[in-house]
């Protein structure tokens, strides 16, 4: 018999490295496949069919680097209905570090009854050493910029420099999506009230960016559709986010288009069947549209209020 070859453990590891580096670049994820797949959870909840929806996240979740906090909060949810606490701490530890505080967790009353006062405690000793992580993650000056910016317009609702500030605000956002950086929750965070008053902890949304989009008059048709569409596809900007800001263009809701001189080409038609927009009776193609940005189906949405309150969820939080 022949003596076993070893190879040298230095020699390996530079083997290793060689392979790697000639290994062809992966694809990078795409954020609207995640949605879809999330939008298949939502109809299981909604289903009460609980088990198959904590493990179809669970693979996402381990899948995809996570870019929205409450999608932590929803499996930690899913968790506790299956009785796997552990499990739910876990996920609950992750969210702390996406920037969710303990507050706006036990203001959920499926968590704030089955989580024990041992649980409680653990969550708010992990919380300090949750924010530093969660802070060094995102562009802290932007997330400052931003509330800043927020406040700024809500302070000035209906005053005559109301369209001079969402116009700026509007254009510091835009500048950043033209960078491939829109100004999302994965780079700036989530709304805190501790640095601007109107902005809201328990909403686990990103409203100091969003607001803007939603007042600022044809903010899709200043720049086209695709740099928005790109954005979600990177996991940026949230199906639910455009669809918002989709329909406050299209209806021309915000009082800044009263007086609008921009003429720009008309969006195509989509039809989500959202608030602060027309409402379609054909639910296929209303489904469709949605289905097509990753959003769940309209009759999915109907049924999120009767499971909440059934169980004491949080399922949509702000979007």
């Amino acid at each position: 018999m022949h003596p076993t070859l070893r190879i040298p453990a230095a020699f390996a590891l530079l083997l290793a490295l060689v392979l790697l580096a000639a290994a062809p670049p992966r694809e990078p994820l795409d954020y609207l496949d995640y949605h879809r797949a999330y939008a298949e959870v939502e109809a299981q909840i909604v289903a009460e069919d609980f088990a198959p929806a904590e493990a179809r996240l669970d693979q996402l979740l381990e899948q995809y680097d996570v870019k929205f906090a409450k999608d932590l909060v929803v499996a930690a949810q899913l968790c506790v209905l299956n009785k796997h606490p552990e499990k739910a701490l876990q996920y609950l530890g992750r969210a702390l570090e996406k920037g969710v505080r303990v507050e706006t967790l036990h203001n959920i009353p499926l968590l704030h009854t089955r989580l024990t006062p041992a649980d409680w405690q653990q969550l708010r000793e992990q919380e300090s050493e949750a924010r530093k992580r969660y802070f060094s993650r995102i562009d802290t000056a932007l997330f400052r910029e931003f509330h800043r910016r927020f406040q700024e317009e809500q302070d000035n609702k209906g005053q005559e420099r109301y369209r001079d500030i969402v116009n700026a605000n509007y254009q510091r956002i835009k500048s950043l999506l033209e960078q491939g950086r829109f100004p999302g929750e994965a780079l700036i965070g989530l709304d805190d009230h501790r640095y601007a008053a109107s902005a809201s902890d328990g909403t686990l949304s990103n409203s100091k960016v969003i607001a803007t989009l939603q007042h600022y008059d044809y903010p899709l048709g200043e720049t086209g559709e695709a740099p928005w569409l790109d954005a979600i596809h990177q996991g940026l900007l949230h199906p639910r986010e455009y669809a918002v800001i989709y329909n406050f263009e299209k209806s021309r809701v915000s009082v800044l288009y009263r007086h609008s001189k921009k003429s720009w080409p008309a969006l195509p038609d989509r039809w989500f069947n959202f608030p602060f927009a027309p409402q379609s009776e054909q639910l296929d193609r209303v489904n469709a549209d949605r289905y097509a940005l990753g959003i769940c189906s309209f009759e999915t949405d109907r049924k999120k209020d009767a499971v909440e309150k059934k169980y004491g969820m949080r399922v949509d939080f702000n979007y």
